[in-house]
């Protein structure tokens, strides 16, 4: 699908000099846009109502990010090119190194956004957000999201799980877009993705089927063996047995989380009696959290290791029984 986007500083002679694209909107846009009782929305009809500038000013010098679904049965990451447009359905990262899309991709990762999510829909199923899920998750020391993945590429529990997470990847795309039922073909603009068009009609209809929630859901061999790889190199990233339970992962997560937030706490109290203000060694830097994190989630408003179990999960209540409007208070 392609997406007529004039930014968000263009002004409405600027996008009229582009022909015909203006004159589409004007044709299929501009009517409901002018109903809108949102005067941004109304009179900026042109734009797109919320174009999202710093997320597109943080891909500057990325080729592609990282994005999921919001809302997902199963809780996958993919990569894509920096120019497709994320829509409001879509969390997405301006980052896309294979350690960061290993570390999301573990067992460990998946079940703390299953025990700190909410749930959605008739199918009930795991949201993704940021404050709850993404914010509170305490990545590996040392492999945290607010540090360039050129600083620690040479970490050996780096090289682990970005060689595990590479070939997870590759299979999966390997599976999706078979050479033998694919064809690439430059896109007719230069500088966006190649199109992957079927061979022919017997490829159109099998790679239909080819979609990762059919994956996931079939689960076969190879991807099971891929995922257990990626779990342990994730496990010994964090200093964990490589057969270490859901529960234990969970319970140690939680606590590493409540040790970075006191850190984090005790570090900012310390900052304001401290007189003249130091500038932090290193070490206090690399120790420091990626980002406050705070507790909230799941269906009480403070989570204990004992509410991040897979137990509490399958009570969770569906959707009809879980009350309307409910807000999550966050500490």
């Amino acid at each position: 699908m392609w997406i007529v986007d004039f930014g968000w500083e263009m002004s409405e002679q600027e996008a009229a000099l582009y022909e015909a694209p203006f004159q589409h909107i004007r044709e299929h846009v501009f009517p409901e846009r002018s109903k809108n009782r949102r005067d941004a929305y109304r009179e900026r009809w042109w734009r797109h109502v919320e174009p999202r500038p710093a997320f597109h000013a943080s891909l500057q010098g990325h080729s592609r990010y990282m994005a999921t679904p919001r809302v997902a049965k199963h809780r996958t990451f993919v990569r894509l090119d920096q120019a497709i447009v994320p829509d409001s359905r879509i969390f997405a990262f301006s980052r896309s190194d294979d350690v960061f899309f290993g570390i999301l991709h573990s067992r460990f990762h998946e079940a703390w956004s299953f025990g700190t999510c909410s749930w959605h829909g008739v199918g009930n199923d795991p949201t993704y957000n940021s404050a709850g899920v993404f914010e509170t998750f305490p990545f590996p020391e040392g492999l945290t999201p607010d540090i360039p993945a050129v600083r620690y590429e040479k970490d050996s529990r780096a090289i682990a799980i970005s060689q595990v997470a590479k070939r997870l990847d590759d299979l999966r795309n390997a599976w999706l877009n078979p050479s033998d039922l694919v064809q690439i073909k430059p896109e007719v603009v230069p500088g966006y993705p190649d199109q992957i068009l079927p061979k022919d009609i017997v490829s159109h209809a099998i790679l239909r089927e080819r979609a990762l929630t059919n994956l996931y859901n079939r689960r076969p061999q190879w991807l099971v063996d891929a995922h257990s790889d990626l779990d342990a190199a994730v496990a010994g990233a964090y200093g964990w047995p490589t057969d270490i339970s859901e529960d234990q992962a969970l319970a140690n997560l939680l606590e590493l989380n409540l040790a970075r937030e006191a850190f984090n706490e005790h570090a900012k109290s310390g900052l304001k009696t401290r007189k003249p203000r130091r500038r932090p060694t290193p070490e206090e830097v690399r120790r420091a959290p990626q980002m406050k994190l705070p507790i909230a989630g799941g269906r009480k408003s403070v989570v204990g290791p004992q509410q991040l179990t897979t137990e509490d999960r399958e009570n969770q209540p569906t959707s009809a029984e879980r009350p309307r409007n409910t807000k999550r208070r966050t500490s």
